[in-house]
């Protein structure tokens, strides 16, 4: 399986979303271009995550097929995490997140971002924001997500989260790890630690 074989499986999860996930697919083309060379590493490495495998074979029956593919393919994506534990404390080495289409990710789209998120259990994702509006649909396990537009809220696998451009938003795992698969609209670039807590 390659990240080609894998685009197939996300365009369909977010086919079976509701709203906002329509407005994410339009701008996504059917069958991105591959790219022909290995993509830049950028950000710090990450080993693939350990288990991956059991939040697959652990996943409901409306995100299974997703998380599957997803673990099949782990090993052959770029794990990586934009931040030091300077930015954001243990979360920095405690999560990892893989692109799958960008403009300089494995399968090349003008612009945005869709990757895979993995996030250990016992995280808090500091608040944080940016410019592209993002969708996060969850695939396995469940995190709660707040924002300074929504209150706490759980969610678990099926559910989607919106964050408009800017909106500063944060996350936090309990006893389990959750899978993430997360997309970006606009511009690419690292997110903005917003610093109104100890991290």
């Amino acid at each position: 399986m390659s990240a080609r074989d894998l685009w197939p499986a996300v365009l369909a999860h977010l086919r079976g979303c509701d709203a906002p996930a329509a407005e994410f697919l339009d701008g996504l083309p059917r069958e991105p271009q591959e790219r022909p060379a290995p993509p830049p590493a950028g950000g710090f490495a990450r080993p693939v995550p350990d288990e991956l495998d059991r939040l697959a074979d652990t996943a409901p029956a409306e995100t299974r097929a997703l998380c599957a593919a997803i673990s099949a393919e782990a090993a052959r994506l770029s794990w990586r995490s934009s931040y030091t534990t300077a930015d954001v404390g243990a979360f920095a080495t405690g999560y990892a997140w893989a692109p799958i289409a960008a403009p300089d990710g494995p399968l090349v789209i003008p612009s945005g971002l869709v990757c895979i998120m993995h996030i250990g259990p016992r995280l808090h994702y500091p608040p944080h924001r940016h410019e592209p509006e993002e969708l996060y649909a969850v695939l396995a396990g469940n995190a709660v997500f707040s924002s300074d537009r929504s209150p706490r809220t759980r969610l678990g696998p099926g559910a989607l989260r919106h964050h408009a451009p800017y909106e500063t938003h944060s996350m936090d795992t309990d006893d389990s790890a959750a899978l993430v698969l997360a997309l970006w609209k606009g511009s690419y670039r690292k997110s903005e630690i917003v610093k109104t807590e100890a991290t």
